[in-house]
């Protein structure tokens, strides 16, 4: 092969591995052209899918963790909120319960007894309630609450006036009961009308 022949196959060679390299450097622009950004889905996220599901991470980069949270579920802020309304109401009736509880025990001490009961089953107030209940000290401990509160409070003396129990239903489900014989506890099912101890 003479020496012109060499020179043009150096040419076509030069050449050729141009192209390849041009080529694939073409596919491979063309792949990261096409190819999504990655995106992070915020946890939690697919409990109430939003707009705001999958975001990219470019977005993440200018926004904080705590903006995130609230664009992807609005509604968590509320429900905290209500659910440390509904426990603090529920605190309140229990320490209305506790206070109801040691005034009852210092009525005791001066006559031996609780009273006579209630002419109606489980009432707090009113003609109708048991006497320990129209003692100015017990119907204190009842000052934290309100009208509506106070009625939802059930009272009852036993026969003999050597027993009672008082429960309220809580906000947050169930009951809360005290008694005579030292009980303050929650309950899963209201005590039975008319009961004068917590069961």
């Amino acid at each position: 092969m003479n020496k012109n022949n060499k020179g043009f196959i150096g040419v076509l060679f030069a050449i050729a591995v141009a192209v390849l390299i041009g080529g694939g450097a073409y596919v491979v622009s063309n792949r990261m052209q096409k190819e999504p950004a990655p995106v992070v889905t915020v946890p939690g996220s697919e409990k109430a899918p939003t707009e705001q599901t999958t975001v990219p991470v470019e977005v993440l980069k200018d926004k904080s963790a705590a903006t995130v949270k609230a664009e992807v579920a609005p509604q968590t802020i509320g429900q905290v909120k209500n659910e440390a309304i509904l426990k603090a109401a529920d605190a309140k009736m229990k320490a209305t319960l506790t206070a109801v509880l040691v005034n009852a025990e210092v009525y005791y001490s001066t006559g031996n007894s609780y009273g006579t009961p209630g002419k109606q089953k489980d009432l707090c107030t009113g003609a109708g309630a048991p006497a320990m209940f129209s003692d100015a000290s017990v119907a204190a401990s009842f000052s934290m609450t309100s009208a509506e509160e106070k009625a939802r409070f059930k009272c009852n003396v036993s026969i003999d006036g050597k027993a009672h129990a008082i429960w309220v239903k809580l906000a947050m489900g169930g009951y809360w009961c005290t008694d005579s014989q030292g009980a303050s506890k929650p309950l899963i099912t209201e005590p039975a009308a008319g009961a004068t101890s917590c069961g």
